[in-house]
């Protein structure tokens, strides 16, 4: 009978959906009509159940007196997907998506779980191993939906590695029990699939996310993305550019096209706005591109969830001095490094500093395996210091040879012609065809003097003019003394192309027109209409969207908005006061001439009878 207190539900088997839990309960209880179920479990006959995301775990389990020896959080942990999508949202969606889960009626944003980008869908079938569930009737007597087989990306058991069968569901209010559809014919069409292709890994991998449930901040993901990625040089060390179009690459390479086509995730490299540059650029996609994300990166989940990598370019210090005059030589006791990015290559080099003044300098290696200090080679030394000057000035002065002296100080004849001219020194070999580059105080030519003549008599030339006019005297600054040059330059001058736009100007405009359009909302209405983004974008600049691809750019405008936009329940509720305010002589009484008065859906109207009854007495 319709309404009363049930005091019996299925204990959930391993890793089995709660829709197959309530599918089980509606084969134990006997009832005729699923909506009879529904009804019992959700005090609704018209409930949609849906296979994928449980909704009203907590009531189903208080309604059924199970909720002592069965929590909500057990059932949501062991019994659904949660974890599928929890590391891919920010920490309010994954409190939303949860609570939605325990108490609410239905996913109040889709979008934030990153279903609707792309052309992934939810699985419209229900899928289950043919040899599981043999098993299970042998063993137990009947047959469960697994979660996991429900997942995009799983294909196949990881258990029997065999490939899925798809049992199509006719209607949303549909319930179907497994051991129901279970046929024997189904166990002689059976296709196996090898332990190591790469449709058998991801549903492994897939499956050690579900049931660990590992747990990470947004941030910590998109930080381990770019500390990854600087490993294989596919992002510079800051973190400010990313090579998408060489890591798309470096993707398809990995799995092939062919494969991500089946996964509906066919990645077109010379696309700028494919998966992986929305995935890079912190914009939502499906959980299951995160997934193949990271394989690629870590190999596996695992690896990525448990390991908090860190990019170090030349491995973790110390590392060692190299100046053959000291007595620490190649001791690593080296503590200081300089990082420097190639402004061309945006690539880094490390300035190694020794405390005896000896400093060298090192390109980053290319690969992870040459991160061992004695495996990579020095690109040049910057700086010798003063006891291998000590060293020098003494060898010379014994007049030793120049053979000699190279080899005790480990540099080039030409090194050591350099730095005794550096030094003032008065050499006993010929210094012919040297060149050595020829400094302020050595040059006769007075570049500076003259330059700052020029600058003095048309203070308001531009770069361009002066590398027109004296040319000479701009590329021998520029070449020789590039910190002078910068700093007496004058200032670079806008093309017109950059910063043209005062963005914090229109954000300041567009929120005051926003904050405007809302202190008048529904005034000269007589049907209250929801305040949504697109509402708001409708009225204010008369189009479906208010900023577009430069949501970044309106911050204020954007937090504003997001503050004011409402929920359907919210809304909902709204209409009801407008009602209760301007049509109180009108009596209704039923939900339906209610729902037609207000245009709302009657599933609407249902989901708020509680406060249509205390405000309109229905």
């Amino acid at each position: 009978m319709y309404g009363e207190t049930i005091m019996y539900f299925p204990k959930p088997y391993e890793n089995e959906s709660f829709y197959s839990t309530v599918c089980r309960y509606h084969i134990h209880s006997n009832n005729m009509m699923i909506s009879q179920t529904l009804y019992e479990l959700f005090d609704k006959p018209g409930k949609v159940l849906h296979i994928e995301f449980a909704t009203e775990v907590e009531k189903v389990l208080k309604k059924t007196g199970v909720i002592d020896h069965l929590s909500t959080d057990e059932v949501i942990n062991n019994h659904t997907n949660f974890y599928y999508y929890n590391n891919f949202l920010s920490e309010k969606e994954s409190i939303d998506f949860l609570q939605s889960m325990k108490g609410g009626t239905g996913l109040n944003s889709i979008t934030q779980l990153g279903l609707i980008s792309g052309h992934i869908k939810l699985k419209s079938e229900l899928f289950y191993c043919p040899l599981c569930a043999k098993a299970q009737i042998e063993t137990i007597g009947e047959a469960w939906w697994n979660r996991l087989h429900q997942l995009p990306g799983v294909n196949i058991c990881t258990k029997h590695y065999v490939c899925l069968h798809k049992t199509n569901l006719t209607g949303r209010k549909k319930l179907l029990p497994l051991s129901v559809h279970m046929d024997q014919k189904e166990l002689d069409e059976l296709w196996y699939v090898s332990k190591d292709s790469m449709h058998a890994r991801i549903a492994k991998e897939i499956e050690w996310l579900v049931i660990n449930q590992q747990t990470i901040s947004n941030w910590s993901l998109h930080q381990q993305y770019k500390e990854r990625l600087k490993a294989r040089g596919l992002v510079s060390y800051d973190g400010g550019l990313f090579r998408a179009r060489k890591i798309s690459q470096k993707v398809v390479d990995y799995y092939g096209n062919d494969f991500l086509e089946k996964l509906n995730s066919k990645i077109k490299i010379e696309d700028s706005r494919n998966w992986i540059s929305t995935l890079i650029n912190k914009k939502k996609v499906h959980p299951l591109r995160h997934i193949l994300f990271i394989v690629f990166l870590a190999g596996s989940l695992e690896e990525f969830f448990q390991t908090n990598f860190i990019y170090f370019p030349f491995g973790q210090g110390p590392w060692k001095c190299l100046n053959p005059v000291v007595d620490h030589k190649g001791v690593f006791c080296i503590n200081d490094i300089e990082l420097e990015q190639n402004a061309d290559t945006r690539k880094l080099i490390g300035i190694f500093k020794c405390t005896c003044g000896f400093h060298y300098v090192r390109d980053e290696p290319n690969l992870l395996g040459e991160l061992n200090n004695d495996s990579f080679r020095v690109k040049s030394i910057k700086q010798f210091g003063r006891e291998w000057d000590e060293k020098l000035i003494a060898m010379v002065q014994q007049k030793q040879s120049l053979k000699n002296i190279s080899n005790s100080l480990e540099v080039s004849p030409k090194k050591i012609k350099k730095e005794a001219i550096r030094l003032g020194l008065t050499v006993n070999w010929s210094n012919s065809n040297l060149y050595v580059k020829q400094g302020r105080k050595t040059n006769e030519r007075d570049y500076y003097g003259e330059f700052l003549e020029f600058y003095e008599k048309k203070p308001k030339t531009t770069r361009k003019e002066i590398s027109e006019k004296i040319p000479a005297i701009y590329r021998w600054l520029l070449k020789n003394d590039r910190k002078w040059f910068e700093n007496h330059m004058p200032e670079v001058k806008s093309t017109g192309n950059r910063n043209r736009i005062d963005w914090k100007k229109r954000d300041t405009l567009l929120l005051e027109k926003v904050k405007q359009v809302l202190s008048n909302w529904d005034n000269d209405k007589e049907l209250p209409v929801r305040i949504t983004e697109a509402s708001i974008a409708r009225r204010v600049l008369n189009r479906n969207y208010l900023f577009g691809s430069y949501r970044m750019n309106y911050p204020k405008t954007s937090a504003f908005v997001e503050s004011m936009v409402e929920k359907p329940v919210t809304y909902y509720k709204r209409c009801i006061d407008k009602i209760a305010m301007y049509h109180n002589s009108t009596k209704f009484t039923s939900l339906n001439e209610v729902a037609k008065f207000t245009r709302l859906s009657f599933n609407n109207i249902y989901s708020i009878r509680d406060y249509i009854r205390d405000k309109l007495n229905v």
